[in-house]
């Protein structure tokens, strides 16, 4: 089978700030850069056997941010990767802080988040087989495949003290005088109206992490690590802020379903 879609290298000059699109053709020397947290795709190439994309993050704030650097969710690729509701957009994805639709957890996730100080780079790449698998890991799943004829990038990131933020929300918890013990009889419960996720975030962080690595970030990550696992806490951190490019137009072939069905299907 000859090449079914393009070859493309974009240098470092493209800068491409949060909401942005790239297309071919495009002067991209005159997009405004007016985001301080800054994506930049320095490789895009399709070929009938593989998709590869390069891209790196820089900070230009003054502070501290921290980029969620991987998933641990038993998939066999870098990002999650599903189809869009359209069935023409294919999006790629490494975000944290998203409802669970449609897709069922044989066990608990994480993410591991990585600081990036002031004036520093963070280089990554993501290699898929052609025709792309759905990789979901949140969904939802949408039954397409055929051609993504547009590719959409998404990196997830906090533009402030991530432990910081944790701790003071547990904090303020504890000082309400919520019990954020193990024992506490709100552990396992339900919470199908999201009132605990709405009015008591810092209860339910606390919890998720007493059941997962909570002295691993009291210990390590606030005497000044570089990494954070977050587990899965139902939205109830927020903040969590994307970085994104729209590539368009592009020719990928995509599988339709989730893989491995048997264990993220719907």
């Amino acid at each position: 089978m000859k090449s079914v879609a393009c070859s493309m290298i974009v240098f470092a000059t493209f800068l491409v700030p949060e909401g942005s699109a790239a297309r071919a053709g495009q002067d991209v020397l005159n997009i405004e850069e007016v985001a301080k947290v800054r994506i930049a795709l320095t490789k895009f190439d399709v070929t009938d056997t593989s998709l590869e994309l390069s891209w790196r993050i820089r900070n230009d704030t003054d502070h501290d941010v921290w980029i969620c650097d991987r998933l641990v969710a038993g998939l066999p690729s870098e990002v999650e990767s599903i189809a869009g509701e359209d069935g023409k957009t294919l999006l790629l994805r490494r975000r944290f802080d998203l409802p669970q639709q449609e897709i069922t957890w044989e066990h608990a996730r994480q993410a591991y988040y990585v600081r990036l100080r002031p004036d520093r780079e963070k280089v990554e790449s993501c290699s898929l087989p052609v025709p792309v698998p759905q990789y979901p890991v949140f969904g939802p799943l949408y039954a397409h495949g055929a051609y993504a004829d547009r590719l959409t990038l998404e990196i997830g990131y906090y533009d402030e003290d991530l432990p910081g933020l944790i701790l003071k929300m547990v904090d303020l918890a504890e000082q309400l005088g919520c019990d954020t013990s193990l024992q506490s009889p709100l552990y396992g419960s339900a919470d199908p109206t999201g009132f605990l996720q709405r009015f008591f975030a810092g209860l339910m962080i606390a919890r998720g992490f007493h059941l997962d690595s909570w002295a691993y970030f009291r210990n390590s990550v606030m005497s000044g690590g570089d990494e954070v696992i977050l587990p899965y806490m139902w939205q109830a951190l927020n903040g969590e802020r994307v970085l994104r490019v729209t590539i368009d137009p592009v020719t990928i072939p995509y599988k339709g379903g989730a893989w491995p069905v048997s264990t993220e299907g719907k």
